[in-house]
């Protein structure tokens, strides 16, 4: 898999947003949630399995070109939005405790020096998120959007999930 997407896209309209994720249209409860974000206001959603929650932090951060911490304990799913975003055309990485490392410095390489207005989504581990490296390479980075998803793992399951 390719570091950068091969066609980049940048920030577009919200009907143009919907359409690239494959959407015909959003669900009321959807919009409730990617409309005041895209406002600019921090929202909370809580969505059944299978409802489209991606959708919810995935729009606004195309839409307004955001840099978005996307943060997961899913390492699958985080590599299927990662190679799906991708092949959209949207830069997209993830980093997480399951990759070698010369995949990980790739994926700080590219996310760090994505152009402004440029919509990039990173992937992260809550184990990656918590850790000094992490913070290290990041804190001068500022990400516009912060997402949450799948948190119900770690919650029910606590560190009998993934230990670290």
């Amino acid at each position: 898999m390719p570091a950068t997407a091969t066609r980049v896209m940048q920030a577009m309209s919200l009907a143009d947003a919907i359409r690239v994720l494959g959407f015909d249209e959003l669900k009321h409860e959807q919009k409730l949630l990617i409309e005041p974000s895209i406002a600019g206001h921090d929202v909370v959603g809580i969505l059944p399995t299978s409802f489209g929650k991606s959708a919810c932090y995935l729009i606004p951060g195309i839409v307004t070109g955001a840099k978005t911490i996307v943060v997961s304990p899913l390492i699958a799913l985080q590599e299927d939005q990662v190679q799906g975003l991708r092949e959209k055309g949207i830069n997209a990485f993830a980093m997480h405790s399951g990759m070698e490392e010369i995949k990980r410095s790739a994926a700080r390489y590219y996310f760090r020096r994505a152009p402004d207005g440029q919509p990039s989504f990173l992937y992260v581990s809550p184990e990656t998120l918590l850790s000094q490296a992490f913070y290290e390479q990041f804190s001068t980075v500022r990400f516009d959007r912060i997402a949450i998803d799948e948190a119900h793992c770690t919650s029910t399951w606590g560190n009998s999930f993934r230990p670290d």
